[in-house]
């Protein structure tokens, strides 16, 4: 998500940005760039790469397409440093891939992790890696479609974040990067934070999923107004992070780790 607070609206029952009142806001117009989905891309034709069931998993670049916007590999653009003026920060859910799990097992389930392994490497990557970052996440008692979901989880949402943030920083830029983890009645899979992104509430919230949305909508007020004292450190050379709600793992070890695991693995 890209944004730079729009002028306040006139429409009636339209009252807030991020869930920040538009009063406030419109104070605050600066670029930045908020992603808590940094590996999707869709093109002007309606194309996507990086879906569950996409062998491609990549960016579309869409230059020769008429209204195309999107002229490089984001990465490249993150590592030219033409952008370093505008704030960064990328997230992650803890569980991002665990919804498939919990609601599609069927049709997500590989049912041996040699099966997964078998789809790494079907990704132009020595059977010898899949075998070794494949097995980093074959631990305490994963079944294969869990083990599956991990994989997936970093290499389709964590390391764009991760590689973005640390190319961002490595170019000059302000670059945060952050987790978000489960709360009560609210399990840390792709989009669950996505009410406290437009300015909403779930319905039948937990108090603790309220406290974990309250939070988040205080980091993005913060760093959308360029407040980043009240921020956790930015990455610098390497993967500095923090986390909301109950993550299962330190957050910069996290990204650290899959750094190593998929290390000159290219993520198209």
């Amino acid at each position: 998500m890209t944004a730079t607070a729009p002028p306040a609206p006139t429409a009636p029952g339209v009252r807030s940005w991020w869930g920040i009142p538009y009063a406030t806001a419109e104070r605050y117009r600066r670029p930045v760039l908020a992603a808590f989905d940094p590996e999707r891309v869709y093109d002007r034709k309606g194309v996507v790469r990086g879906g569950r069931d996409n062998q491609a998993m990549g960016v579309v670049l869409d230059t020769e397409q008429p209204a195309g916007v999107l002229h490089a590999h984001p990465l490249d653009v993150l590592a030219s440093g033409t952008h370093r003026d505008v704030d960064v920060l990328l997230s992650m859910a803890s569980d991002d891939m665990g919804w498939w799990v919990a609601n599609d097992l069927d049709r997500f389930d590989p049912h041996t992790v040699d099966r997964v392994i078998d789809e790494a490497a079907g990704r132009r990557v020595p059977r010898s890696r899949a075998q070794k970052f494949v097995g980093a996440y074959d631990q305490g008692g994963r079944t294969p479609a869990e083990v599956r979901s991990a994989v997936l989880s970093d290499y389709i949402h964590g390391l764009p974040a991760v590689r973005g943030t640390v190319a961002h920083a490595a170019a000059g830029g302000n670059a945060h990067l952050l987790v978000i983890g489960p709360a009560e009645g609210a399990p840390a899979v792709h989009g669950s934070e996505m009410y406290v992104l437009v300015g909403q509430e779930r319905p039948g919230r937990s108090a603790e999923q309220a406290e974990r949305d309250t939070r988040i909508t205080g980091m993005l007020f913060d760093f959308a107004t360029g407040d980043h004292t009240r921020l956790w450190p930015a990455v610098s050379g390497r993967p500095i992070a923090e986390s909301v709600g109950h993550v299962p793992f330190d957050a910069g070890a996290h990204y650290q780790a899959a750094l190593d695991l998929f290390q000159n693995i290219p993520r198209p």
